[in-house]
């Protein structure tokens, strides 16, 4: 049976990691915080690739929201490749 790579190996591949993503959702969040906002809405569109990398990787970027005590909710999207998640502190 032929087996898919895996996105992690993928990522690796790529030269792309898990910290990469977490810089840059970081960053996004330091700015809302600092204009007085306590969420953060990052949409899958496929001009987006790291919301298209978060929202479609095994997990990895959301799981260490979650253990960071974010909040992190997926919201329904507009069709099957369009999705949304909201990020809450």
């Amino acid at each position: 049976m032929l087996e898919i790579m895996s996105a992690s190996e993928a990522r690796k591949l790529a030269g792309i990691g898990i910290d990469d993503h977490i810089g840059e959702i970081e960053q996004i969040i330091r700015d809302a915080a600092k204009s007085g906002k306590r969420e953060v809405i990052i949409e899958d569109k496929p001009t987006s690739p790291l919301a298209s990398l978060i929202l479609l990787s095994d997990g990895e970027v959301l799981t260490v929201l979650k253990r960071g005590g974010y909040e992190v909710l997926r919201m329904p999207g507009q069709s099957s490749i369009f999705a949304r998640i909201r990020i809450r502190w």
